[in-house]
């Protein structure tokens, strides 16, 4: 069956690019799943009660639990910018120059 498109290319409302729908997950597989996850959590519980293990690993696998648990916290993300933006017309050879300089300025800022 042809998926229904408008001149632009979109999809026409009512008509999908997949009729039948994602498979469906066997319950054999669900059922190792949901087993194999219980297990997950109970090992993540013994390592964070674990004194013996690595902080970092105890912390991690906090993470895991609280992430899973409670849900993954908002992430903050300042997108503003610092450089004076214009409007200009560059030539070829500017914009080459602007590349070769942002390459410059990403090899200074990785430390080997």
């Amino acid at each position: 069956m042809a998926v229904k498109r408008d001149a632009k290319g979109r999809f026409l409302t009512g008509s999908v690019s997949n009729p039948g729908g994602r498979p469906r997950i066997p319950e054999e597989l669900k059922t190792k799943l949901c087993k194999g996850a219980a297990q997950s959590v109970d090992f993540w519980l013994q390592l964070v009660a674990d004194d013996q293990a690595k902080t970092e690993h105890r912390l991690k696998a906090a993470e895991y639990l609280f992430s899973y648990a409670y849900g993954k916290p908002t992430q903050i993300v300042d997108a503003s910018l610092e450089a004076e933006v214009t409007q200009a017309r560059l030539s070829l050879a500017d914009k080459l120059r602007l590349v070769q300089q942002a390459a410059e300025a990403v090899k200074v800022g990785v430390k080997e």
